[in-house]
């Protein structure tokens, strides 16, 4: 018997198997602290454990350095009005030009390049 899945459901079927044999093995369940030198060594199978929503702290010497986290989707694009609505309270001082005029009155606009 033959099964057509996409991409992406096959990508959750295998996340949701690892999490499913993760909850049964007893090393996996314990905190996911691994050591820089297993991060060099297994890469790949780290990566796996991450996107299938694992968080796993990198340590180095026996201390915490670094956290491997899954990505946060992030828009790619935001409404114009969303967009005010965030930054507007983050605007350049509105004096910000009279103090750089202070600071350097001559321009370069009647240089010849």
């Amino acid at each position: 018997m033959v099964i057509d899945v996409s991409a992406a459901l096959a990508g959750r079927l295998l996340a949701e198997a690892l999490q499913v044999a993760r909850a049964r093995c007893y090393a996996c369940s314990m905190d996911a602290t691994v050591a820089s030198r297993e991060l060099r060594n297994s890469t790949r199978e780290l990566l796996a454990r991450v996107q299938a929503g694992e968080e796993i702290t990198i340590t180095v010497h026996g201390r915490p350095a670094a956290v491997l986290a899954p990505l946060r989707a992030r828009p790619r694009w935001v409404a114009r009005e969303e967009f005010v609505t965030r930054f507007a309270s983050r605007a350049a001082d509105a004096r910000l030009r009279e103090d750089l005029d202070a600071l350097a009155p001559d321009t370069t606009d009647e240089l010849p390049w």
